[in-house]
């Protein structure tokens, strides 16, 4: 009885015999460093129709039987193969297994799949968040925006080139390239020589690397295969997607100058735009600001992922039939592009309510980068492991967990005359780093403002007595509050619990009296004795 053919979703290696229909999007050979010549083995990307990708290596002794018939851009049916695990450094695909080459493997063309591409473009957002990132594969399409000179650089002892550029995507944003040898002499000759329009850049299975925080991608010695501009159908549906740009433009690729990495490295988090969540609720400006504050709760009446259109990032909307007028299945349309076809990815949205020192509280939203910094999980793999243990429809614990962590945060306020103290702010930036918050903990200190606002200032005094409106519980799970005093001490244990409401505080004058005030726990009143010239921030 002929097999049916398989997805390559379906694929595990518990079972032996497996069909499967796939495009050949990919194929290279890699050889030993001492000797050019001999190839080691081959590799494959195999698409199938459903859009997903598997790994396929063929050892070298089986190379010159299937050399004929595994050539990029064919169709074809695959029988008796080996499923293995996906494992080792070199990984092209995200596919949990991959697909071993036997001797009594059947490889034979088969009818075009269509609508499928080779290629699989990551936005760059999503190659920058992703937990494991050091030397993953995968396809990018950008604009080059900046480009340095060849420089050489010892490497094994030999001296290789290679060329730094910058790609923008369409969302616009920016992800740092290097190219080797004979890669950054092809970009270079072709940037300096075109002399209008744009200029993309597909990269095949770009190698992706990380280095102090900032994640890059850099050509592959054998995998990777670079297309800039040509007739490829995706550079042209980017070139479209740029927007009102006339092709003949003069090109815009601006020189790239290497950062002097003696000079100091800018403070992330300063503490010169320290706001209070009181501050931030109340502003009317559009600015970013830096604020310390822990998280009280996961929102869990509001969503906490969507899906994405993988070109925009924008949500995705299902696609209505108007001819069956009905929604079909696995098939959906982006608005922001203007398609009614889209690739989509599952992102986070998350939802947090977080509070801080003066008690006030807020609603920070949270999308895949700072989520992902958090659990270091994907959105993707969240979602499969709430169906891999049968909790559809339950809330994660990842993301219930994420209550009582103390986190810094910048966040942009779009401002609004309308004072709302409920509303919802965008996170542009998270640390957790020990240092940055011990900086902040340190600085926690208040001073009388001439407007009556609670403002920041340096740790300067020699004692420090509040009135303080939280539980001593809550102090101690916070890790805010300056060190405990046995006056400090009793003052906390008269305090009524956190406040969720946005309420300002009163602060008393300088003289050194601590005044108790029963009636409202939302007073804050301290005394700094101070010893030298108060700095404030």
């Amino acid at each position: 009885m002929p097999l049916e053919i398989s997805t390559l979703s379906n694929l595990n290696s518990l079972k032996k015999e497996w069909k499967i229909q796939v495009l050949i999007a990919r194929t290279w050979n890699y050889f030993p460093k001492e000797k050019p010549g001999v190839i080691l083995g081959l590799e494959a990307i195999l698409v199938d129709a459903k859009g997903d990708r598997i790994q396929a290596p063929v050892k070298n002794t089986l190379v010159r039987k299937f050399k004929k018939e595994m050539v990029e851009g064919r169709f074809c049916e695959i029988m008796n193969f080996e499923v293995r695990d996906n494992l080792g450094d070199y990984k092209g695909t995200v596919h949990p297994y991959k697909i071993n080459f036997m001797f009594t493997t059947w490889v034979k063309p088969s009818d075009e799949i269509p609508r499928i591409s080779r290629f699989n473009c990551y936005p760059f957002s999503e190659i920058s968040t992703l937990s494991n990132v050091d030397d993953a594969f995968f396809d990018i399409i950008g604009e080059i925006v900046a480009m340095s000179q060849i420089t050489q650089k010892e490497c094994s002892g030999q001296q290789s080139k290679l060329l730094d550029i910058q790609l923008r995507d369409l969302s616009g944003t920016i992800m740092d390239c290097t190219l080797w040898e004979n890669h950054a002499e092809d970009v270079h000759s072709y940037v300096t020589k075109k002399a209008a329009g744009p200029i993309i850049l597909l990269g095949s299975l770009m190698r992706t690397k990380k280095f102090n925080g900032i994640v890059s991608v850099q050509n592959s010695r054998f995998s990777t295969k670079l297309f800039l501009d040509g007739d490829l159908s995706e550079i042209a549906e980017f070139k479209m997607q740029l927007g009102n740009r006339d092709s003949n433009d003069v090109i815009t690729v601006s020189p790239l100058m290497k950062p002097d990495l003696s000079n100091k490295v800018e403070d992330s988090f300063p503490l010169s735009r320290w706001e209070s969540i009181d501050q931030i609720t109340k502003t009317s400006q559009e600015k970013t600001c830096v604020t310390f504050a822990r998280i009280l709760e996961f929102r869990k009446e509001i969503d906490w992922y969507y899906v994405g259109c993988t070109h925009c990032l924008k949500t995705a909307m299902p696609y209505f039939n108007p001819e069956t007028e009905e929604c079909d299945l696995n098939k959906y349309s982006c608005h922001h592009c203007n398609k009614e076809e889209t690739s989509t990815s599952i992102r986070y949205k998350v939802h947090v309510k977080v509070v801080d020192h003066t008690a006030a509280t807020a609603s920070f939203i949270l999308f895949d980068r700072e989520v992902i910094q958090l659990l270091h999980k994907s959105a993707y793999e969240l979602l499969e492991q709430q169906v891999q243990f049968e909790r559809q429809g339950e809330i994660p614990q990842d993301l219930i967990g994420l209550h009582g962590r103390n986190i810094v945060w910048i966040v942009h306020v779009n401002g609004t005359e309308k004072k709302n103290p409920h509303s919802s702010f965008k996170v542009v930036k998270l640390t957790e780093k020990p240092e940055t918050i011990q900086k902040f903990q340190d600085n926690l200190i208040f001073k009388e403002s001439t407007q009556s606002e609670v403002s920041i200032i340096s740790s300067t005094s020699n004692a420090i007595q509040m009135e303080n409106p939280f539980s001593e519980t809550y102090n101690n799970d916070l890790g805010l509050s300056s060190p405990v005093t046995p006056t400090t001490k009793r003052l906390r244990n008269d305090g009524d619990g956190v406040q969720e409401s946005s309420t300002k505080q009163k602060s008393t004058s300088k003289d050194a009296t601590v005044c108790k005030d029963k009636e409202s726990s939302l007073q804050v009143k301290s005394i700094n004795k101070v010893g030298s010239k108060e700095k404030t921030l």
